[in-house]
């Protein structure tokens, strides 16, 4: 409990300080320590509160980071509506951060939501097209690369070995634009507003404070 500890600490502090930016950030990090707790409660409650001020401040990259945490809340509880628009406004965010490893986990979470619609071949598609970035691979953590490799095995014995490969085949073929935009198309092919995740009016923008990214 000592990292939840100082992260609650250190939320407080940010907030006494009025810095919004660094509020998000430090929140982030106290929403995967909850996580590591198994308290998804108060991970969603960090991440709403985290992306609330990611708004307001106009940072896009820390926006997408509270957004994707919070698909995983909604997939881990099997709240396929609710991940499929906070994954589809992260995937426009990335369009234009080409993130590398946070378009790699919006990949993997779009695959989840392939499989939950009844699309096995589709779900293969993404895991594939991230299995062949060496480069998306180097920067996940140990863990994310043992679930991914974890889903291509059950995708495997699932599919059979040949629909599998044809599948697969396909995502290693798609471009660094072309994986997220296949990913887009699944979870939501349409925009629409993303509501403000507290229920609450939006925060004002405050011009002069932060930028994009």
């Amino acid at each position: 409990m000592r990292a939840v500890a100082l992260g609650e600490a250190a939320v407080a502090t940010l907030r006494r300080l009025g810095d919004p930016r660094n509020t998000g950030l430090a929140l982030v990090i106290l929403a995967d320590a909850y996580l590591g707790h198994g308290d998804e409660a108060r991970v969603t409650t960090a991440l709403e509160e985290a992306l609330a001020l990611y708004r307001w401040v106009e940072s896009d990259d820390g926006a997408t980071d509270a957004l994707l945490g919070l698909a995983t809340v909604a997939l881990n509880r099997g709240e396929v509506e609710r991940a499929r628009p906070l994954l589809g406004a992260g995937l426009r965010f990335l369009r234009t951060l080409g993130a590398e490893r946070a378009t790699a986990d919006a990949l993997l979470k779009s695959a989840r939501v392939a499989a939950a619609l009844g699309e096995p071949e589709r779900a293969v598609q993404l895991l594939g097209s991230v299995v062949d970035r060496a480069a998306a691979r180097r920067l996940m953590s140990p863990a994310e690369r043992d679930g991914l490799d974890r889903d291509l095995a059950a995708w495997r014995a699932l599919l059979g070995a040949a629909a599998f490969e044809v599948a697969a085949a396909a995502g290693r073929r798609l471009t660094s634009a072309e994986a997220p935009a296949e990913a887009l198309a699944i979870v939501q092919p349409s925009p629409v507003p993303l509501p403000d995740a507290t229920g609450r009016r939006p925060l004002p923008r405050r011009a002069g404070v932060g930028g994009a990214g």
